[in-house]
């Protein structure tokens, strides 16, 4: 049998235009027929339940004094409806009253005496109704009409689908001809130069192109692939006249592409160098005097002081992750920036007051002025130009052992008023930069070279990170540096329209001394806390904290136990105060449980407890359904305060039928 792609385009076009007709026939049939009986089965529902009704409402009286005579009568008004099959009134206790026709009687069952409409197959509809005088059931109506017309309509509507099937396919054959005669001439002319340029190798000819549809330009894209196919045929022979110059051409590249290979792998050989030693030498710091620790002849001095070393070691180690996660954010292009409208005084007196204790403790000048009036307020991420701040200067005061570090902020020049600008100019005396330095600055884990990295220490991430963040603030950073004398580093960032800001001319002194924050009523938690955690260690760590602050825990170690032990509390009158649940658990993970918490109806607060820092995976947390996230590791003022505001608002309604997924904006933090 002739297969469908080896038969002729005129085969081809017959069976595509009956296919489609016959097809698009049936389905507008189809929706025809369907919306037909549900009309017809509808208009059959309303027409027997009016006459139920009306004769149910005649038959009050009937039922009331046991008049069974009145009542057949008033049954017999469905002798008009031929399609009533049965009728019967029954009393309030479904007792059998009285039917029609008479012999009806012997099928009456008071099991099948279903009160609403239902339809027996395509063969009969029933209609049972209650029958109500003053508000109260005196007894019930059940008529059964047979459904012969619908059947009779469905038949009349198929047959006349045919027939219009039958008229379309005769019409659809006449296009198909009438097609079959106007496509087979062009392309007929381009089989047949086809075959001659296959035959003689004569790429010269060409085929006469013939009006403008899809064949004249198939046509014509044949040409002009017989063209460039001339053309390539020409530059062959030219490049084999010069394959020797070509062949050395492609060993140059190929020793380029092998430099660049030997270069990547040992940028790679070093990042791992650096990172292991990055990560190694905190966790020496942490894992050695976590050992001092468990010697019990260790004295309490010593014992504060191996304390304190891994609790530094701990917070250095995860700046070092953080910084690489940023960087790979930034680099996978991953990392999202907001445009609001930020304070920009409290940055410049947070920057200042971070590190003016630093500047001092090195006897380093350090001042902070303004080189032109600012705003007081512009439109950027004011959590990224923080971090930009105190990375650069940061660094100045690290490689500066004498002398001063200044920051100068002013408004740069901008051809929009829209669209302003503001310059961050970080200056110091530090030992400076060679020109080969320069060249490597912004590099990931580059300080200018190895001396300088095993002199001041660090990762070499900072520069590369706030690159990152002034570029996606609609800025950059640029240096100036001589070595010996000193860097100037140049931050520029798109800040909005500042037009109608006030502006401030001087900025206020610095406190040295960095505030430590210190909120009240999170010493004295008289609170209930459900903790879904599996992890053993975090069980302890998270139980010491809670109840050392005067919370009454509660621990689960999945979401299927912690779920069913807050739904339990709730139902029995005391629910906890806070739930903190981990979200990746076995059994059951912290996001179908809040989920199904939420549609239990629970609106108690739920933090969820995630390693996961990353913004989608925080947002996650909000559309499962959680009030708020807290990040890992711990930080405990935080989460202490964190569970005593949400303690105080109380139960949540917002979170009453709530069906997911529904993003919640919540404020997040950085536990």
């Amino acid at each position: 049998m002739l297969r469908l792609k080896d038969a002729s385009i005129r085969f081809k076009l017959n069976v595509l235009t009956n296919s489609a007709t016959v097809i698009a026939l049936l389905v507008a049939g189809v929706v025809v027929i369907v919306n037909d009986l549900q009309m017809i089965r509808a208009s059959k529902v309303e027409q027997l339940t009016s006459l139920a009704t009306a004769i149910g409402h005649s038959s009050t009286a009937a039922l009331e004094f046991m008049d069974q005579h009145t009542a057949k009568q008033l049954l017999e008004s469905f002798e008009s409806q031929k399609s009533v099959e049965h009728a019967f009134l029954v009393d309030e206790h479904r007792n059998f009253f009285a039917s029609y026709p008479e012999s009806a009687r012997k099928v009456f069952s008071a099991t099948n005496l279903q009160e609403g409409i239902q339809f027996s197959g395509d063969k009969f509809l029933d209609v049972t109704l209650p029958i109500k005088r003053a508000g109260e059931v005196v007894g019930f109506i059940q008529v059964r009409s047979n459904l012969d017309d619908l059947n009779a309509q469905f038949q009349r509507v198929s047959m006349i689908l045919g027939g219009v099937l039958i008229s379309s396919l005769f019409v659809s054959g006449l296009l198909s001809k009438w097609l079959q005669r106007a496509f087979p001439s062009p392309l007929m002319a381009l089989v047949g130069t086809m075959r001659r340029v296959s035959a003689d190798g004569n790429y010269a000819l060409r085929v006469n192109v013939q009006g403008r549809d899809e064949f004249g330009v198939l046509c014509g894209g044949f040409n002009s692939m017989l063209s460039q196919i001339e053309s390539a045929r020409g530059e062959l022979q030219a490049a084999h006249d010069n394959l020797e110059l070509r062949v050395e051409q492609r060993t140059a590249e190929l020793v380029k592409a092998k430099n660049a290979a030997e270069a990547a792998s040992r940028a790679k050989s070093e990042f791992l160098a650096k990172m292991s030693h990055e990560i190694r030498t905190p966790m020496t710091a942490i894992l050695g005097y976590s050992e001092c620790l468990l010697d019990p002849t260790i004295n309490d001095g010593d014992r504060r002081n191996a304390v304190s070393t891994v609790c530094r070691n701990g917070q250095h180690l995860l700046a070092v992750i953080n910084d690489i996660l940023d960087l790979s954010k930034i680099e996978a292009g991953k990392m999202t920036v907001e445009r609001i409208a930020t304070p920009l005084l409290p940055i410049l007196d947070d920057v200042g007051s971070l590190l003016r204790q630093r500047s001092i403790d090195k006897s380093l000048q350090f001042a902070i002025e303004l080189g032109s009036p600012i705003p007081t307020t512009i439109e950027t991420d004011g959590t990224r130009l923080r971090q930009i701040l105190l990375n650069l200067l940061g660094n100045s005061i690290k490689f500066t052992d004498s002398g001063f570090v200044s920051l100068q902020v002013r408004v740069a020049k901008s051809a929009s008023p829209q669209l302003s600008r503001m310059e961050f100019i970080i200056k110091d005396s530090g030992i400076g930069m060679t020109a080969e330095q320069l060249s490597r600055l912004f590099q990931a884990f580059s300080q200018g070279d190895d001396s300088m990295n095993r002199r001041f220490g660090g990762t070499g991430l900072g520069l590369a990170i706030s690159r990152g963040f002034a570029r996606m603030l609609g800025g950059d950073i640029s240096v100036e540096s001589e070595s010996g004398t000193g860097s100037t580093f140049t931050v520029s960032i798109e800040v909005g329209d500042i037009s109608k800001m006030p502006m401030v001319q001087t900025l206020a002194p610095v406190s040295a001394v960095v505030p430590t924050e210190n909120k009240p009523g999170t010493d004295g938690l008289k609170l209930r806390v459900l903790v879904v955690e599996d992890g053993p260690d975090n069980q302890r760590l998270l139980n010491f904290i809670l109840s050392k602050a005067g919370a009454a825990v509660t621990i689960r170690e999945n979401g299927l136990l912690g779920m069913e032990t807050a739904l339990e509390a709730r139902d029995h009158g005391e629910p906890f105060d806070v739930i903190i649940s981990d979200m990746q658990m076995p059994v059951m993970d912290g996001y179908e449980a809040t989920t199904k918490l939420r549609q239990a109806g629970y609106t108690g607060p739920i933090v969820a407890l995630t390693a996961h820092a990353m913004a989608d995976d925080c947002q996650k947390c909000l559309n499962a359904g959680c009030d708020d996230y807290a990040t890992k590791p711990i930080n405990k003022p935080k989460l202490l305060q964190l569970i005593h505001d949400f303690a105080e608002r109380g139960p949540n309604a917002k979170w009453l039928n709530w069906q997911p997924p529904q993003a919640v904006n919540a404020v997040s933090n950085d536990i």
